[in-house]
């Protein structure tokens, strides 16, 4: 029992935040900023406007009552804030005269399917606007995402597919978010 209770606490010590060198400070955590974003865009009974260009063709759509929750699944994709992913991105923070902060995380290797992600926060550390770049790929298909998000005012998906077999496919979907009462946080 002696033995067991001595290797437990050399193995609480020797655990103490780093692993293999590396720094246990989880990355921003977007998906928790969307999550808050979701709710007032319910709360506020927010529409969208919604434009697709896909061959220069441009088309409209408005929806006035939008499942947010699908509205932003492409923006959860580029969400970096998982245990596993700690140490893969290299990262940059910069403050403002004005207090806003900019973390910039880039990935480190070509394995990461989130190849950069540059989050805006005001002073208390909530989401201003973001941009994420994802990629994936085999030989015979790549596809580069750009998503970018600014806080209630809207967002942009670019999305550029090359593929060795067939026409490489390019298109946009930009969305305006309208609020039905102003609000303020």
């Amino acid at each position: 029992m002696k033995y067991v209770m001595t290797l437990v606490a050399l193995l609480s010590v020797g655990c103490g935040g780093k692993t293999a060198g590396v720094d246990m400070v989880p990355y921003y955590d977007l998906a928790s900023q969307l999550r808050k974003q979701i709710k007032v865009l319910y709360d506020q009974k927010a529409y969208l406007v919604k434009y697709v260009i896909y061959n220069e063709k441009p088309e409209q759509v408005i929806t006035h009552q939008p499942d947010w929750n699908k509205e932003f699944d492409p923006f959860f994709e580029v969400d970096i804030h998982a245990p596993a992913l700690i140490g893969l991105y290299s990262v940059d923070t910069t403050r403002a005269a004005d207090s806003t902060l900019n973390l910039v995380y880039k990935a480190k290797g070509d394995d990461e399917a989130v190849r950069e992600l540059d989050v805006n926060t005001n002073r208390n550390g909530d989401l201003l606007s973001f941009k994420g770049i994802l990629f994936t790929g085999s030989m015979l298909n790549k596809v580069t995402r750009t998503v970018t998000y600014e806080r209630f005012k809207g967002f942009r998906i670019d999305v550029d597919e090359k593929s060795k077999f067939s026409s490489d496919n390019a298109y946009t979907v930009k969305g305006e978010v309208h609020l039905h009462e102003d609000y303020f946080e």
